[in-house]
């Protein structure tokens, strides 16, 4: 089957023409992205009927996706043709497949250090979705071919990737399960990057972060993981799930309280890290004259901030197969390298911390280094992390 992305009807394609459950690209792709962004069937159906549904131009972009887990050569400029071809103006009827693959594309942006482009990618998903009203029951149940888990694709593509489906409440009388923990994980970081600006506020500005601040303390409170694998019938998808959340959560009290912190300014020189941070993150994060070898780091108001900042430390190194986790794993790892190496900067030179935060540093410098080999941003998001890191501590 051909490869290309060029502009293709969206329609049922003929079946069976190959059974993508053989495709290795495929198989790759649900060996280690899916359970990251379960946006498409299960495995176990992919080599079905229902897969007939999928137009040409979203398959192309699931072999795009494996053939990095594969260390294949990439297609030159595919993310740009795919966007061409996925362009609803170039289809004869654009559908919720196309919201698939816009949802896919962007993700790929992103881990390429496209991230402006990533964005816009989201920007025209998210329309796309609302024109197809795909955060309504109806697109859902006519939508699903007869098929129980087609309904679930839609949900999950909405409801959990493009937070399109949010209800009214979200209770739950066992605890929280994975899926629920990371969408709610996901609004309390949208909550901290909309508060802005990131100046250090007074008044309502200050009780408005101290609400926020008790929001992310009583979410990573959340008895999420016995109820998650209680009904769990893939755990690797629930622990996924759940690894994210946390991981969302922690870069969420690290983005609120990083530009009002008095830890020293980590600068960078890589014009993709300008792009990464949200604006003001980094200018706002300056400060005339840093506390060198003080208690600084003994302040209660500095706590939240490093204990995020451990806590994904502590999650890197325990993580068993860093390419399975998502590629938003990087952004967590930046975040947190980034408050560590400013934290360490302010201990005395004898002061035990010193060797820890080392050595959590160096950990999560050798995870991006795994990572590198899989997702072509992350070699330069290690190299300016080491290059920063020398520059404290040569």
């Amino acid at each position: 089957m051909s490869t290309s992305t060029g502009n293709t009807r969206s329609r049922k394609r003929p079946f069976p023409e190959t059974n993508l459950a053989n495709d290795r690209d495929v198989q790759a792709y649900y060996k280690s992205f899916h359970d990251g962004h379960p946006v498409m069937l299960p495995f176990s159906l992919i080599g079905g009927p229902l897969a007939g549904h999928f137009p040409e131009q979203v398959i192309n972009i699931m072999r795009y996706i494996g053939k990095h887990y594969q260390k294949q050569p990439l297609p030159e400029n595919f993310i740009t043709q795919a966007l061409s071809s996925l362009d609803s103006s170039s289809v004869s009827k654009p559908s919720g497949f196309h919201v698939q693959g816009l949802t896919l594309l962007a993700i790929c942006a992103h881990a390429h250090g496209q991230h402006d482009q990533a964005l816009s990618i989201v920007q025209k998903a998210v329309q796309l979705a609302l024109t197809l009203d795909m955060h309504t029951e109806a697109f859902v149940s006519s939508n699903t071919h007869g098929s129980q888990h087609m309904e679930e694709m839609w949900r999950r593509l909405t409801f959990h990737n493009l937070h399109a489906r949010w209800p009214k409440t979200l209770n739950f009388d066992d605890g929280l399960p994975s899926f629920g923990y990371r969408i709610l994980a996901v609004h309390m970081l949208g909550r901290v990057l909309a508060h802005g600006p990131y100046s250090c506020p007074t008044g309502k500005g200050q009780n408005t972060i101290d609400e926020i601040d008790r929001a992310l303390s009583e979410l990573r409170k959340q008895d999420v993981v016995q109820t998650s694998l209680r009904y769990a019938k893939n755990v690797t998808h629930f622990e996924e799930m759940i690894f994210q959340g946390k991981m969302i959560a922690n870069s969420a009290s690290i983005y609120l309280y990083r530009p009002r912190s008095a830890l020293i300014t980590v600068h960078f020189d890589d014009p993709a890290f300008m792009s990464f941070f949200p604006r003001g993150f980094i200018q706002f994060a300056q400060l005339p004259s840093p506390k060198v070898h003080s208690d600084l780091l003994k302040d209660a108001a500095q706590q939240p901030l490093l204990d995020a900042a451990k806590s994904i430390a502590r999650m890197l190194t325990s993580a068993v197969d860093s390419n399975r986790h998502s590629p938003f794993l990087v952004n967590g790892t930046i975040l947190s390298i980034a408050v560590l190496t400013a934290a360490r900067y302010h201990l005395k030179p004898k002061d035990p911390n010193r060797e820890l935060y080392k050595n959590q540093i160096m950990a999560a410098l050798g995870v991006l280094k795994k990572v590198e080999n899989t997702w072509p941003w992350t070699k330069g998001v290690r190299s300016n992390l080491g290059k920063v890191y020398k520059g404290l501590f040569p």
